[in-house]
This record gives C-alpha cells, structure tokens and sequence, in this order.
C-alpha cells in the first residue's frame, strides 16, 4: 500500500478510532467546507485560539496530552455539558 492509496485512508488507527463515541463524529456533516467550523465547535488548537484572542482555560490545555481520539471525547464529552449532544451520548460508564 503506498501513501496515495486511498485505501490507506478509510480505516482508523488506534489513535484515531472515536470507539463508542463514533456518533459523535457522525453527527458532522460530511461537506469539507464546513467541516472545520463543526470541529471548532467542540475543540479548538490552543494556537488557533490564541489567534483568535480565545481563552484557554488550564484544564483545557491539558487537553493536548491526551493520545487517542475516543479518550479526548470521552473527556470533552463529560467536562463540557454546555455542548450539543445530550447526555445520553455518554452511555453508561460516563463518570
């Protein structure tokens, strides 16, 4: 497989796999247009933020140890209940 293989693309790593909060990433729109503000709805890169003159409170900037997608939902998912989804989305081992 080589790099232009569009094959190397379609499955996740096991950094990259969301887990049992893959439905929160099917709740973006698939439209590359919009895609990025959808993401800066629910997380930001502390530069992008300080460009934009946005806060970074300590905890979230912890936030940027965390490896794997599926823990920084899980824990984006618990600490920011002012979000979209309901808390349902948690599941049953929330907390």
């Amino acid at each position: 497989m080589t790099l232009s293989d569009p094959d190397l693309y379609i499955s996740h790593t096991p950094v990259s796999d969301p887990g049992t909060r893959a439905s929160v990433l099917d709740q973006f729109e698939p439209d590359i247009r919009t895609l990025p503000e959808q993401v800066s709805a629910l997380m930001i890169h502390p530069a992008v933020a300080a460009m934009r003159g946005q806060a970074i409170t300590p905890e979230q900037n912890h936030d940027r140890q965390r490896r794997s997608v599926a823990d920084l939902l899980d824990h984006l998912l618990r600490r920011d209940g002012a979000w979209q989804l309901v808390d349902t989305q948690l599941g049953p081992d929330a907390n």
